[in-house]
């Protein structure tokens, strides 16, 4: 079993990562984790991020800011590129999410139709940043499409017996990894 399916939780068919009732753990370092119970689950419907690009712009940064979520609520998301444009998404600010050893990987049109690879976790305010490349040479309006599930979440003062972790966070920027 690979890493990657240790560590992020996909399922094939997009659906809650934890029901209500379920506890969950969110890394905060290597060492640290603060655990939570899910008070609740509620769907989000899509939400259209849209961003406009100049003709010879490449690489604009652009906040997720449409899924920032209120204190003590977490967040599954998926998201699609609607036009023609890709985007790197970093998660947090500096680190490359989506990354391998010799490149990293993008949110693409054609992305969709792989249902698990376009899948993040947030945690409260803290939202992924996206760097929109245009590959046209033509002013354009790039939309992408986000939705996914928030929980309503309650801190824990002890380590439950079961938990799930919540890989809020980019896999590198937990360990330590030079990404950081």
């Amino acid at each position: 079993m690979s890493v990657t399916a240790l560590y992020v939780p996909y399922k094939l068919e997009f659906e809650p990562l934890v029901r209500t009732e379920e506890n969950i753990a969110i890394p905060m370092s290597r060492e640290e984790m603060k655990y939570f119970k899910v008070l609740y689950v509620e769907p989000v419907q899509p939400i259209i991020v849209t961003v406009s690009l100049n003709a010879d712009e490449t690489d604009k940064e652009e906040e997720l800011d449409e899924i920032e979520l209120e204190d003590n609520y977490a967040g599954q998301w998926r998201m699609a590129s609607l036009d023609l444009a890709y985007a790197k998404m970093y998660y947090p600010r500096a680190v490359p999410k989506y990354l391998t050893k010799s490149t990293e990987t993008y949110i693409m049109p054609m992305s969709y139709s792989t249902p698990n690879i376009l899948e993040f976790y947030t945690w409260k305010d803290e939202v992924p940043i996206l760097k929109v490349t245009n590959p046209i040479s033509e002013a354009q309006v790039v939309r992408f499409a986000v939705w996914g599930f928030k929980y309503a979440i309650e801190e824990l003062k002890e380590v439950p017996k079961e938990y799930t972790v919540f890989p809020i966070y980019s896999a590198e920027y937990v360990i330590g990894g030079k990404g950081r």
